[in-house]
């Protein structure tokens, strides 16, 4: 945050935002005006209703398309739209906003600012971006500054200097919830400790204020709570927030994660099983916490199939399921005991090989961190790694003249996913940790001599060798692959004479 931007000029323009709005309200003007029609959408979105929150906006707009809460009945349909994942229709809001902006030229910018955030919900952001762009300056248009914060918390990058939310800016009132709930969101996170949590305190307030109900400020309160390590507080917001809105299953694993967090693993498995018998078992987050109950009690096999229906769920939606995972590779070494995981001693012949060449800060990163920090990676490799596949993570390699190149070999993974889709580097694989050696263990390879005259191709987009990845044979690697085997038998021998558990060894 910006020296002159500290917290009482945060908290000097949340107050003036709000007398603004009090003032607003307290008229009745046309802003200012409450809708017991849109208020009872509004509630049934807070309780995590989406389809009858999207209903009721529609329905408001259908019987009074000139209502005082015209623009936020819009915003609450989108917001609900966007929560169900309801593309098809969302594309349709989008298409008859621009309609209705074309019809009303008055009020063109908001309609078009609507359609911006239904743009930013369909993650079409260079729709947003470009007409963010242009309503840079609408200070008296908050729908036109909440789109511009959108996108720039979007777009700016961790660790960049904090800068003013664009919605304090505005000159009229903020009579919109999602429009409080933006710059409270834009305060979560924000340096400063304690004392950084004045502006989101105050947001807050407000909020509470001009939008009562509103479960916001008790989510903040859960989640400050628990970052605080007071998981005791932190289950009794979460219970006040179930007590509310009995129907919303986020706050049903809230509460279960706190008893989690507390070491209390019999209540929450009670929780959660409750939850599963209401709702289903078609929630990632309250499958795979089942799962870490059952593996806190001693229950590998109950651990064991409730995690691999969170992975599979997660990987469904198209989420990284690498929190899963890692609890279910450590419940599997337990009901494998002393056995070898068979991924390393039986190694298939359509496994292909290949060579990750670090860098020397991040094979120190590597050889430094903790075993969990390392378990699971997610790296750019292109499209040619598949499941199964093998990778051998080097220290930097050195070569001689003669054309031979030692490769240091410190650490093992296998391949734990097809490639997924990422904007920037188009694919990531994820990786699992089978072992890190003590020793790098060398391996020469005789690079190939090029004819002469032959032109080396570029290589491709989605090309391994793109991010420093290297195909070799397997012949190369197989006395690799059991020395790690013979390295890792030693290990859990080793560690059944010290009375250990049989985990994957970090040497």
């Amino acid at each position: 945050m910006p020296a002159n931007l500290d917290n009482e000029v945060l908290v000097t323009k949340i107050q003036a935002l709000s007398e603004l709005t009090r003032d607003a309200r307290e008229e009745g003007g046309g802003l200012a005006a409450r809708v017991r029609a849109y208020e009872t959408a509004l509630a049934a979105f807070w309780r995590a209703d989406f389809g009858t929150a999207a209903d009721l906006a529609s329905q408001l707009l259908a019987d009074e398309p000139d209502s005082a809460a015209r623009h936020q009945a819009y915003r609450l349909w989108i917001e609900s739209l966007a929560e169900q994942g309801d593309k098809a229709s969302l594309r349709c809001l989008k298409d008859h906003l621009f309609t209705r902006g074309q019809a009303e030229p008055d009020e063109h910018t908001t309609y078009a600012a609507l359609r911006g955030v239904a743009h930013f919900e369909l993650d079409e952001m260079q729709a947003a971006r470009l007409l963010a762009k242009a309503m840079k300056d609408e200070v008296q248009d908050p729908y036109a500054l909440e789109l511009v914060q959108l996108v720039e918390r979007r777009l700016s990058e961790a660790g960049a200097p904090e800068t003013l939310p664009s919605l304090l800016r505005a000159t009229s009132p903020i009579v919109d919830y999602f429009h409080w709930q933006s710059i409270a969101r834009s305060f979560v996170g924000r340096q400063g400790g304690s004392e950084g949590r004045e502006p989101l305190v105050e947001t807050l307030l407000v909020i509470r204020e001009h939008h009562r109900g509103a479960p916001l400020p008790l989510v903040a309160e859960y989640h400050a709570q628990m970052e605080s390590g007071l998981y005791a507080g932190a289950a009794i917001y979460a219970d006040r927030l179930c007590e509310l809105y009995p129907e919303n299953v986020d706050y049903q694993y809230y509460r279960a994660f706190a008893q989690f967090e507390d070491g209390n693993y019999p209540t929450a498995r009670a929780i959660l099983q409750t939850v599963v018998s209401r709702f289903g078992a078609d929630d990632p987050e309250v499958v795979g916490l089942l799962g870490h109950c059952f593996a806190k009690l001693g229950e590998p096999e109950q651990a064991k199939r409730h995690l691999m229906r969170a992975a599979s769920l997660l990987r469904s939606e198209g989420m990284p399921s690498s929190h899963v995972r890692l609890e279910l590779a450590n419940v599997e070494e337990e009901l494998r005991g002393d056995a070898v995981d068979p991924a390393v001693e039986e190694l298939p012949r359509e496994s292909r090989m290949w060579v990750v060449n670090l860098s020397a800060r991040r094979y120190h990163e590597l050889m430094t961190a903790s075993e969990s920090a390392v378990d699971r990676l997610l790296r750019p490799m292109g499209t040619s790694p598949r499941n199964g596949d093998f990778v051998l993570f080097t220290s930097p390699p050195e070569g001689d003249q003669s054309g031979t190149t030692e490769w240091n070999i410190v650490a093992i993974y296998t391949v734990d996913s097809e490639p997924l889709w990422h904007p920037v580097y188009r694919h990531h694989t994820a990786l699992k940790l089978v072992v890190r050696m003590n020793h790098a263990i060398p391996m020469e390879i005789q690079a190939a001599p090029e004819a002469e005259g032959t032109v080396t191709e570029r290589p491709g987009a989605d090309d391994p060798i793109r991010f420093g990845v290297y195909e070799i044979e397997q012949g190369h690697a197989l006395d690799i692959i059991e020395r790690a085997i013979e390295q890792q038998k030693n290990g859990i021998i080793e560690r059944r004479a010290q009375g250990g558990k049989a985990r994957r060894p970090s040497a």
